[in-house]
């Protein structure tokens, strides 16, 4: 590990995130100068205060909390029908040659697929109920948690395995003390990039069929022309990312100290 990388390591904190916090400072104040002085027209694009507005005003009244618990029910129950489906499919595909040779093919032709698209298939086969919501989140979000999963089972060091069976462990040992615990950093990038795809599944599918959540909010913010609530959501739904990011790699060191973690 080079001097650099040992620098940026023992950061913490604020700090840390000063040259992220003062460019995007600087475009805030960039954007709402351009809008002030009308370099940009308002009638086309809100300016950030407005925005900051009228999200103080989704939050005085409430209506953000009702809608924003029904988007993280959605977004919650089909990223976790991902994860289950995703790594444990991973796990059978990435350890057993058997699974892997009659399922891998199939998995693969299916990932090319654009889930999106298969959204109103599946509105006709299952209504507009919260079931289709969920499920397109986790249709998307299972490919990303069974591609890391199958990677880091593939990538395991056999070593490992040999030295915990000549110890006596079972094969069920094995798998949950050796395997596992080897592969949870794979399983801690496909939750990376399962909150974004979630995310975005989630607000799609609000847009089409639904009369709640943030989506929703946002489709009619949309509609009625309301440019100050629209940024501000999308403000919103780019804090959440950031947020559930910073979270997962928090959780992914409590996890697995000794994963050597080379940026933040």
């Amino acid at each position: 590990m080079n001097r650099e990388t040992k620098g940026e390591k023992s950061q913490e904190g604020l700090a840390y995130y000063w040259p992220s916090i003062l460019l995007t400072l600087s475009i805030l104040v960039a954007w709402e100068i351009a809008i002030r002085v009308r370099w940009i027209n308002p009638i086309y694009l809100a300016s950030p205060t407005g925005a900051a507005e009228a999200f103080w005003e989704l939050v005085r009244t409430g209506e953000i909390w009702k809608h924003a618990g029904i988007s993280f029910f959605r977004f919650g129950s089909g990223l976790a029908l991902g994860a289950v489906s995703g790594i444990g499919v991973g796990i059978l595909t990435g350890g057993y040659t058997p699974i892997r040779r009659s399922f891998e093919p199939l998995i693969n032709a299916l990932y090319g697929a654009p889930k999106i698209a298969l959204l109103p298939l599946f509105i006709l086969l299952m209504g507009i109920g919260e079931l289709t919501k969920v499920v397109i989140i986790a249709s998307s979000t299972f490919f990303s948690f069974w591609i890391n999963t199958h990677a880091g089972m593939q990538n395991i060091d056999d070593l490992l395995v040999r030295v915990a069976r000549n110890f006596g462990a079972s094969e069920m040992q094995v798998l949950r003390k050796v395997k596992v615990r080897a592969i949870l950093p794979y399983i801690f990038v496909g939750f990376r990039l399962s909150v974004g795809q979630a995310l975005v599944l989630v607000i799609a599918a609000e847009f089409l069929a639904a009369k709640s959540g943030l989506g929703y909010l946002i489709d009619a913010a949309r509609e009625s022309f309301q440019l100050e609530r629209l940024i501000s959501l999308i403000f919103l739904f780019g804090g959440l990312s950031f947020a559930l990011n910073r979270s997962i790699l928090f959780v992914e060191e409590k996890l697995s100290p000794w994963k050597e973690r080379r940026s933040r």
